[in-house]
């Protein structure tokens, strides 16, 4: 969820399918590594304290599956086409015209 707040909040190239890759990207790293984390497998305090497939050293996965999240982003946002139409000389010059009316919503 992070990745994708400062992502859309600060970059101009930021794509439907980069969020897409934000949110499903990071997601899935989070599941997976928290099914081979300690927090399941592993210690007396996890879901399942007999058995032992925590391949994962830490309890916490969010120190992987965040900077994962921005890197599947940055990489969604890579090849969409709709990156280079919004660079256009023209488009910029059109934003930089109403972004005074657009950022106080004035219209």
């Amino acid at each position: 969820m992070a990745p994708a707040l400062t992502y859309s909040l600060f970059w101009r190239g930021f794509t439907r399918t980069g969020l897409l890759a934000t949110l499903y990207g990071g997601a899935a790293c989070a599941l997976v590594l928290m099914v081979f984390s300690k927090a399941v497998s592993g210690t007396p305090s996890a879901v399942f304290p007999d058995a032992d497939f925590a391949l994962f050293p830490m309890q916490s996965t969010g120190l992987v599956s965040v900077p994962f999240g921005y890197l599947a982003g940055w990489l969604g946002s890579r090849p969409d086409h709709r990156r280079r139409a919004a660079d256009s000389l023209e488009n910029r010059r059109l934003y930089e015209e109403s972004e005074a009316r657009l950022l106080a919503a004035a219209e």
